[in-house]
């Protein structure tokens, strides 16, 4: 049995008949009263060929999501024109993933650098519930942009009322609430145990442990069904349904106004033919620019809405046929210790990969990204290069004023402004 941790090792399972089958470098048999092993003095011990590059990996999943998530917080806080009842929805996701990743993600991992759950019982109950609740909150938020974007398309005089800041606002509160209230039947099976070895030695693990085995099942049938598997259809099938509406409504309606101008043209002769033609036309154009813009955005929702699906899924049906004994809550085996330490790694890497993709998928996010982190650049390059010159700072190509952005100034515009003092430096420059 190749364990990480002790809670991996159940001494109880350890099927041995006689001392000469222990073996002493195996965790899981420091407890077997046939083996005459010693629990290490130290609480707390690294296994540095899994500690160190998991260590690494946590630390890179944990600086960029801090840093992605903070910055679409800021820019949807700060800019005025960011504040669309999607991107708004789009922030208190972002405010999820930073939670699980400052709070969950450092205790997952000294929960691999210890033999036994070190960090007592409030974080044992604690990690789980967070864990849970920001995933509930992540999905619904997911659901519930899906349900508006489509609204949105398919009704969009109805939908109106149901889009402003005030209503995104309410929202995102409603939603936190009831993603606490669901995560709430984990508080009852979430605990922490404490074991004398026979070696008089005294560890802790935390364990899921309802009062029933079937209660366990019924909690994950609630965790995977209803939690999971209910938001993700719906959001599936909302998303299914913009799609035909915006790319294939889109030809159909064409059609429609082909045959009404053609046969209006048959009634009042080819000149009502001509004018019903370029009011189509310019319907289109209209229109056009709105609904490419409407697909980007799906675009960008669809490929999020996979990301958490790939990223969560492992780990839910892993709890789900350990819950129904279709695989050992303990890791008898190195595939099953990798493997979980891998689906512990997609959960918490899907938390840094959003702002990721709303840099790369979205124009407004891309551009505000920019100027919040421009000025720190730009002040960097200037400075150098004025003080190489020996100018001082009233002469720096753009002085401290202009780089206050203001929540209701446009991005482009502040690029624009840059831009020109770029411009306006470099003739002083020729001149000179």
């Amino acid at each position: 049995m190749a364990c990480l941790v002790v809670a991996d090792a159940d001494y109880d399972q350890l099927e041995i008949t006689n001392s000469s089958e222990c073996n002493c470098s195996d965790p899981a048999y420091w407890y077997n009263e046939l083996c005459d092993c010693d629990y290490p003095e130290a609480t707390s011990i690294a296994l540095v060929h899994d500690a160190l590059p998991l260590g690494i990996w946590y630390g890179l999943v944990l600086i960029l999501g801090a840093i992605g998530n903070s910055l679409v917080i800021t820019v949807v806080i700060r800019y005025r024109k960011m504040r669309s009842f999607t991107n708004i929805l789009l922030s208190s996701m972002s405010t999820a993933d930073l939670l699980i990743l400052l709070f969950c993600l450092p205790v997952q991992y000294c929960k691999y650098l210890s033999h036994s759950w070190i960090m007592g019982a409030f974080l044992c109950v604690a990690f789980h519930y967070v864990e849970l609740m920001t995933m509930i909150c992540s999905l619904m938020t997911m659901t519930t942009i899906s349900i508006q974007r489509y609204a949105a398309v398919a009704f969009p005089m109805k939908s109106m009322s149901f889009r402003s800041k005030k209503r995104a606002l309410k929202t995102v509160l409603v939603t936190w609430l009831f993603s606490a209230l669901l995560a709430v039947p984990i508080l009852f099976g979430q605990e922490l145990e404490v074991y004398k070895t026979p070696k008089n030695v005294t560890v802790s693990w935390c364990w899921r442990r309802f009062s029933d085995h079937y209660w366990e099942k019924i909690f994950v049938l609630y965790q995977f069904v209803i939690l999971y598997l209910g938001p993700f259809a719906t959001t599936a099938i909302s998303y299914l349904l913009l799609i035909q509406r915006l790319y294939f409504g889109e030809t159909n309606s064409l059609l429609q106004e082909n045959v009404s101008a053609r046969s209006a043209g048959n009634a009042n002769g080819s000149t009502a033919e001509h004018q019903q033609t370029c009011q189509a036309k310019s319907s289109q154009k209209r229109f056009c620019p709105r609904r490419e813009q409407s697909k980007k955005v799906t675009k960008m929702l669809v490929i999020i809405l996979l990301l958490f699906f790939v990223c969560w899924t492992p780990t839910l049906v892993d709890e789900f046929l350990v819950a129904f004994d279709y695989l050992c809550h303990t890791s008898p085996t190195t595939t099953l210790k990798y493997m979980r330490m891998i689906f512990a790694i997609m959960k918490f890497s899907n938390s840094c990969i959003n702002p990721i993709v709303y840099a790369f998928m979205s124009n407004s996010f891309r551009t505000t990204f920019i100027i919040v982190c421009g000025p720190l650049c730009l002040k960097r390059k200037y400075s150098l290069a004025a003080d190489s010159r020996t100018h001082n700072r009233r002469d720096s190509p753009i002085s401290e004023r202009s780089l206050r952005l203001h929540s209701d100034i446009r991005p482009i515009e502040v690029l624009d402004v840059v831009s020109r003092k770029q411009r306006s430096m470099k003739v002083k420059n020729a001149k000179n």
